[in-house]
C-alpha cells in the first residue's frame, strides 16, 4: 500500500509543479476526450456459460474494443442530440454548444501494464477536457491523482476502492460503477435472500483494496445480523517481492475449514494473481466436495482469470455465484441501448477501426470490426457504463455552460457532472452516495445487480441468474433454480460443519463407571460398618449421624458421574444435557459440605 501511496505522491508533486494552462472548455469550441479501456491484458479465454445472459464476459481484448464502441456511440449521440438512449437529452442540452471533438479523439489502451495509462496521459500532447475510464482500481487510482493534479474531470467506468471518489482524496473524479459500499449491500442482501445468514467467511488478501473490501462486507453483514468472521492471505506477487508462503491462501482456507463454515465469499483484489493459489488450496483440502457455497463479488467473471483452461479452477467455480453490476439491456434486448447498439450504421464501424489504439494486426489486442460488427456483435460488459460516462461528461458541460462566461472551468464542469440527474443505458444516473464526502459515488438502487450461476459447457446450461432490479428485492428472473457444485438444485448445509467434539470414548465411559461402583461401594460399606460398630467409644465420640452424612454425600456425588458422562452423541437434546448438568450442581451443591 505504501509503494502505491509514494508513486501517487510522487505524481501529484510532479504535475502540479509544470506550468499547465487552467483547464477550461471554451464554449464555442468541442470538448476533446481521452477515453482509457483495455484492449490487452494476458488473460484468455476458457469454457464457461453464464446463465440466462448474452455475451456479457468475453476476454480484456472484445471487452475493451465494445467499450470504444459505445463511447463513439455516445459522443455522436450527443453531438446530434439524439434521444434514442438519454430520452430527456434534448431537455438538458438546451442551447448548449458544446460538442465532443471526434476527430481528435485520445484513446488509449489501460490494459497494456501496469502504468502504462497513466504515463499515456502525462505524455500527452494535449489536455483534454475530460477523462473517462478506466476499467481497473489501481489505474483508476492513478488517474485519479492525475486528473486531481491537472484539474481534468475523470469519470471512472469501474472501480472499488473508495477512495476514487472520495472528495477528500480526489474530488475531480466520479465514478458510474457502484462502489464497495454499494455491492455489499447487494451481497449481504443475496445471502438473505439465500437463507445464508450464518457462520459466513469472507476470504481477503492483504493488499491497499483487499482491507477495503471486507470492511464494506463486515458493516452490511453486522447490520443484517449475518455471523461472519474474515480471513486474510497474502497474495503472491514476485516483482513486489511479496511472497504467499508467508501467509498463504492454504493456511486461511484450512482454519475455514476446521471451524466449519460452510459459505464463503471471496474478496479478490487481483484474481489474475490469487485465484490461482486459491483455487489450489481448496482441492487440496477437499472444499470442492459441493458441502461449501462459494460467492464472488465484484470480479470479472473467471475465464479472464487464467491463460489456459485449469482443472482446479473450474472445480471451484462451478456452482459458485458470482454478484456484480449488470445493466437491464443485457437481458432486455428490447430496451433502447440495445436496439441503437444495433441500429449503428457502417461510419461507426468505420470510424471505430480507425481509432482503434492497437493497429498491428500482430499485435495482442488488435480487433478488426466488420461490416456487421454491431448487428452479430453483442456488447460486451462494461459497455454501458462507458457510455453513460461519456454522457455524463458532455451532459455536465452543457449544465456548467448555463452558468459560464465565455469560458468553461474545470472546477465547474466537475461540479455540474456531480450534480447530473438522467436515466440512460444502465439506469438512472446520479452522484453523491450516502455521505458529503461521497459527492462523486454513484448513488444506490440506481442499476440492477445480478448473481450469476457459472457452470462448465460441458454440463449444458442451466438456470438463469438471479437479480435485484433498483429498489427491489432479490429475485429469480427465470422458472428454474440455481444449480450448485453438486449439480443439483439443493444448496449445502447453511450452518457450519459441526467441528470435531472431543467426546467420550465407549471404553473409557466404561472404566468411569468403573470407578463410580467402587467409589460407591466404599461410601455403602463405609456407611454399614459405621452402622455395625456405631456403639463404639470412637465412633461414639464422632457421632455417628455424621458419619452416615458423609457416606451418604460420597455415594451421591459419585453417581454424578452418569449424568456427565452423557453428550450429544447418545442423541440428548441441548435443553436435556442442561438439565444434567443442573441437576451435578445441585449435588455437588447439597453434599459438598459433607
Amino acid at each position: 500500500m505504501r509503494v502505491f501511496t509514494t508513486i501517487q505522491s510522487s505524481l501529484f508533486v510532479l504535475l502540479t509543479t509544470l506550468t499547465v494552462a487552467e483547464a477550461f472548455l471554451d464554449t464555442d469550441q468541442k470538448c476533446q476526450l481521452s477515453i482509457f479501456t483495455p484492449f490487452s491484458t494476458w488473460w484468455n479465454n476458457q469454457t464457461y456459460s453464464a446463465v440466462g445472459l448474452f455475451n456479457v464476459f468475453s476476454n480484456a481484448t472484445t471487452i475493451g474494443h465494445s467499450q470504444l464502441a459505445a463511447a463513439i456511440m455516445a459522443a455522436q449521440q450527443f453531438n446530434d442530440r439524439d434521444t434514442s438512449v438519454v430520452a430527456d437529452l434534448a431537455d438538458l442540452t438546451t442551447d448548449c454548444n458544446v460538442q465532443f471533438d471526434l476527430d481528435n479523439l485520445l484513446v488509449y489502451n489501460s490494459g497494456e501494464t501496469r502504468y502504462s495509462a497513466s504515463q499515456a496521459l502525462f505524455r500527452a500532447e494535449t489536455k483534454p477536457c475530460a477523462i473517462v475510464g478506466p476499467y481497473t482500481d489501481r489505474i483508476a487510482n492513478q488517474l485519479s491523482v492525475l486528473a486531481l493534479a491537472g484539474e481534468i474531470p475523470h469519470v471512472v467506468t469501474r472501480s472499488y476502492s473508495l477512495d476514487v471518489a472520495s472528495d477528500y482524496l480526489h474530488p475531480f473524479t466520479s465514478s458510474v460503477y457502484p462502489d464497495l459500499r454499494i455491492s455489499a449491500r447487494k451481497v449481504a442482501d443475496y445471502l438473505l435472500f439465500k437463507g445464508r445468514i450464518d457462520s459466513v467467511a469472507i476470504l481477503y488478501d492483504l493488499n491497499d483494496v483487499g482491507p477495503q473490501r471486507f470492511e464494506a462486507l463486515k458493516g452490511e453483514f453486522q447490520l443484517r445480523n449475518i455471523g461472519h468472521l474474515g480471513f486474510s492471505f497474502i497474495e503472491n506477487i514476485p516483482e513486489f517481492g511479496l511472497d504467499s508462503a508467508l501467509f498463504p491462501p492454504l493456511e486461511a482456507l484450512r482454519e475455514i475449514q476446521n471451524r466449519g463454515f460452510r459459505t464463503i465469499v471471496f474478496c479478490l483484489d487481483d484474481p489474475l494473481v490469487s485465484l490461482q493459489d486459491v483455487a489450489d488450496a481448496i482441492v487440496e483440502l477437499g472444499m470442492d466436495d459441493g458441502e461449501h457455497f462459494f460467492v464472488f463479488h465484484d470480479q470479472f467473471e473467471p475465464r479472464l482469470y487464467v491463460e489456459e483452461p485449469n482443472e482446479n479452477i473450474t472445480s471451484v467455480v462451478l456452482g459458485s455465484a458470482w454478484i456484480l453490476a449488470l445493466p437491464e439491456f443485457h437481458f432486455h434486448p428490447e430496451l433502447p441501448f440495445m436496439q441503437s447498439w444495433k441500429n449503428q450504421g457502417d461510419d461507426t464501424v468505420e470510424f471505430l477501426n480507425a481509432i482503434n489504439p492497437i493497429q498491428d494486426e500482430s499485435s495482442v489486442g488488435y480487433i478488426f470490426a466488420g461490416e456487421d460488427f454491431f448487428q452479430t456483435v453483442e456488447p460486451e460488459y462494461g459497455a454501458g457504463f462507458m457510455f453513460d460516462a461519456v454522457m455524463a461528461v458532455g451532459i455536465g458541460a452543457c449544465q456548467a455552460e448555463k452558468a459560464a462566461d465565455g469560458t468553461i472551468s474545470s472546477a465547474a464542469h466537475q461540479a455540474a457532472i456531480r450534480e447530473i440527474n438522467f436515466t440512460s443505458s444502465t439506469g438512472r444516473l446520479s452522484f453523491g452516495e450516502d455521505t458529503p464526502d461521497r459527492n462523486g459515488a454513484r448513488e444506490d438502487d440506481t442499476v440492477p445487480f445480478v448473481a450469476v450461476n457459472f457452470v462448465t459447457e460441458e454440463l449444458g446450461s442451466f438456470a438463469s441468474p438471479e437479480i435485484i432490479f433498483p429498489g427491489e428485492q432479490w429475485k429469480s428472473i427465470s422458472n428454474t433454480s440455481f444449480i450448485y457444485r453438486d449439480g443439483t438444485t439443493f444448496p449445502p448445509k447453511n450452518l457450519r460443519r459441526p467441528p470435531k467434539q472431543n467426546y467420550l470414548s465407549k471404553g473409557l465411559r466404561i472404566f468411569g463407571f468403573t470407578l463410580m461402583s467402587i467409589s460407591m461401594a466404599f461410601g455403602l460399606a463405609s456407611g454399614i460398618w459405621v452402622f455395625v460398630c456405631r456403639k463404639h467409644r470412637i465412633l461414639a465420640a464422632s457421632q455417628p449421624v455424621f458419619l452416615y452424612l458423609i457416606c451418604f454425600g460420597t455415594i451421591v456425588q459419585s453417581s454424578s458421574i452418569v449424568t456427565i458422562s452423557f453428550d450429544e452423541s447418545y442423541g440428548w437434546t441441548k435443553n436435556q444435557l442442561d438439565k444434567s448438568c443442573v441437576s451435578v450442581g445441585f449435588q455437588w451443591l447439597m453434599f459438598l459440605p459433607t
